[in-house]
């Protein structure tokens, strides 16, 4: 599987288990395996073993929501021989945490340099880098700064944004097992008003641009301040932006996918 993820991602390394190497796999996978909901969107199942995984993001040329990304990225990275722990975090990002379950898939990645905090999954404001685990300093990834706030056992992972600090969403180092993602997976996926199965969205970020499609509107930031907005109003523009844009092949019919588009 390694090699194909490789091919997948576009990485040419050698795949030694180090920060380095870390680095490298955490901003292509975010560059070519778009973060999307269409099989909740589309009300198909959504299965988190590994082969499944395999299939769905490495050979179907899908992305996948954040227990599917970082599931597979946990994967990769243990056969590459890092130590991995899988935790839950409960959102903050345009929302309320307290509207949020504790239902969000983050990794903790050891490595030789230290503790590092990997992300490869989450859609609202994807990460390109891995972030040390330690709280109240500036980390530069190559397109933002963060930093996590820390009080007791709790982290808050924040990004800048035009001078000011956004929550994401807030975490323990508590390890979380397959049965935690099983529940959170099963709700995100299946109750009727999941967010994942009323709204299209697909985000994916590149070194020089943050491309985020929900529903009809495709936005893309880029990292000299310039925002592109294009409404969708046809299957065929759907097709184009979700095949050329976010790199991945719809898995139904384009007209049938845009018809529940809201």
């Amino acid at each position: 599987m390694i090699a194909e993820y490789f091919a997948r991602v576009g990485y040419a390394g050698v795949g030694s288990p180090d920060l380095r190497t870390l680095r490298s796999i955490h901003a292509l996978h975010v560059a070519a395996i778009p973060f999307e909901n269409l099989s909740p969107f589309l009300g198909e199942a959504v299965p988190l073993d590994t082969a499944s995984l395999e299939a769905k993001i490495i050979r179907k040329r899908r992305g996948g929501y954040c227990y599917e990304q970082n599931g597979l990225f946990k994967s990769i990275l243990e056969e590459m021989g890092f130590g991995v722990r899988t935790i839950l975090a409960r959102i903050h990002w345009m929302s309320s945490p307290q509207d949020n379950p504790r239902g969000h898939m983050a990794l903790i990645v050891n490595t030789k340099e230290g503790q590092y905090f990997a992300d490869v999954g989450f859609g609202g404001y994807l990460l390109d880098a891995p972030l040390e685990l330690i709280p109240d300093i500036v980390q530069r990834s190559p397109t933002s700064n963060f930093r996590f706030e820390r009080t007791g056992e709790m982290y808050i992972l924040q990004v800048e944004l035009s001078d000011t600090w956004q929550n994401v969403y807030q975490f323990t180092t508590e390890p979380a097992y397959p049965i935690d993602f099983e529940m959170a997976n099963w709700y995100n996926s299946a109750h009727p008003q999941s967010r994942f199965r009323n709204n299209l969205m697909i985000n994916r970020l590149t070194p020089t641009v943050r491309l985020r499609l929900l529903n009809k509107k495709l936005t893309k930031r880029y990292t000299s301040g310039h925002v592109e907005e294009l409404a969708l109003t046809s299957p065929d523009m759907l097709a184009e932006a979700v095949q050329n844009e976010m790199c991945i092949d719809l898995p139904a019919d384009a007209a049938f996918v845009f018809g529940k588009l809201a």
